[in-house]
């Protein structure tokens, strides 16, 4: 999924695996390790129920607009974008 195709999406959450790793330049496996064991250091909001992992849409495309351009998906062990 692109981000043209996540605009256009009308669910309120999407899964990892809508936007690794062709939005996020990681793969869905390795950002639901960092969700899980360290979700702290991620940058935008997702919600945990249980074992799934989901990112609120709306919420997550205003992240990217806000941070076009940047690399700041994930923060260091400091809080320091990476």
């Amino acid at each position: 999924m692109n981000i043209k195709e996540l605009q256009a999406d009308t669910r309120p959450f999407v899964k990892l695996k809508d936007v690794c790793p062709d939005i996020l330049p990681t793969s869905a496996k390795t950002l639901r390790q960092q969700v899980m064991t360290q979700p702290h250091t991620v940058c935008f909001p997702v919600v945990i129920i249980g074992k799934r992992i989901y990112i609120p849409r709306l919420q997550f495309l205003r992240f990217l607009q806000d941070n076009a351009g940047e690399d700041t998906y994930f923060s260091g062990k400091e809080g320091k974008r990476v």
